[in-house]
């Protein structure tokens, strides 16, 4: 994530409070969080393959929910925790066999700490589950 959403969000959250509107939400995108998955495979093949693995089963899912009407799309998405709750714990269980440092490292803190912002999209259909379709726009 670029460190400057976080202070973006921060500040245009103390205006909007001061003008009485809700404030905004940090979300994050799950592409990213999988591509460090995906860069660590090299040094951590059998680590990073759990990860993927779960990533590629919830992407299936949400190819699944985005054919479904408007008011389906969350009956599909309730799956994806499971996967979400088990990449979790196993970052959990490893993480502190691996330097901080190291790629895997990285990828599991990161995971970890964003945790909340990677599933909010799950009860919220109108909210993507990355930003690719943004960036291809770009």
């Amino acid at each position: 994530m670029f460190s400057g959403y976080k202070k973006s969000v921060c500040e245009t959250n103390k205006y909007r409070e001061e003008c009485g509107l809700a404030k905004l939400k940090n979300i994050y995108c799950n592409a990213h969080a999988r591509r460090k998955f995906k860069e660590a495979q090299e040094n951590y093949p059998e680590e990073s393959q759990l990860f993927i693995e779960c990533y590629k089963k919830i992407y299936r899912l949400e190819k699944i929910a985005q054919k479904r009407p408007p008011n389906r799309i969350l009956r599909v998405r309730k799956y994806m925790k499971i996967f979400f709750e088990r990449m979790r714990q196993i970052a959990m269980d490893n993480i502190a066999g691996y330097s901080t440092k190291s790629k895997i490292g990285k990828a599991m803190s990161c995971f970890l700490k964003k945790y909340d912002e990677y599933t909010y999209f799950i009860n919220h259909k109108d909210l993507p589950m990355d930003n690719n379709a943004q960036e291809r726009l770009m």
